[in-house]
């Protein structure tokens, strides 16, 4: 929100902010390209509530982003090139 706001602006964060925390199934990407590291970190942050989508590599992770909205990324520093 910015300065100044309106009742109207205040209204529309207020509900953005229920949407939010509301309770609901958390999108995680997993950007690994070992697989035992992948299965490791399902394992780990794979719970009942997280649906986790695994990719091995970086061009994979944009292509997944570009389709689907995740609340979390866990990546593989070492799969960045800059």
């Amino acid at each position: 929100m910015t300065k100044p706001t309106t009742p109207e602006g205040l209204d529309t964060a207020l509900v953005r902010i229920k949407e939010y925390v509301a309770p609901r199934r958390k999108r995680l990407l997993v950007v690994e390209d070992n697989p035992a590291e992948q299965l490791s970190i399902r394992e780990l942050l794979g719970y009942d509530d997280i649906d986790v989508t695994a990719v091995s590599s970086g061009e994979e992770a944009v292509e997944a982003v570009n389709k689907e909205l995740f609340d979390c990324v866990v990546l593989d520093l070492s799969l960045i090139h800059i």
